[in-house]
């Protein structure tokens, strides 16, 4: 089987996977213990898609992230934190509740 040439290897889409990313995102956060992370910090972390790991942070592991945007001479400047508290489970979807199979007792009919 022959390899990727090198200009697709470096263009695969998930070459650090969405999780590790995450996990980065996370890092920056917990270690600035409930102060203001500069967009700036994030974006030095090289990840194109923060907006969508953060999005998942909140959405599929529960977390509060709080975020804040300032306009300081013309420009918007943001911040994110990691807010305190314990996180909260996602929702179930009410269909996600229900089991694949009916799982009560038939109901007997007279013969």
């Amino acid at each position: 089987m022959q390899d990727k040439p090198e200009k697709l290897r470096a263009s695969t889409p998930d070459l650090q996977s969405r999780s590790t990313q995450r996990a980065r995102i996370l890092g920056l956060l917990i270690e600035a213990r409930g102060e203001w992370v500069p967009l700036g910090r994030i974006l030095d972390l090289r990840i194109g898609q923060f907006g969508a790991r953060i999005y998942s942070l909140r959405h599929e592991l529960g977390l509060s992230i709080e975020n804040k945007t300032v306009t300081v001479d013309g420009r918007k400047q943001s911040w994110f934190r990691l807010a305190p508290g314990v996180p909260t489970p996602a929702p179930i979807a009410p269909a996600c509740q229900q089991s694949l199979f009916d799982l009560t007792p038939a109901a007997r009919y007279p013969d």
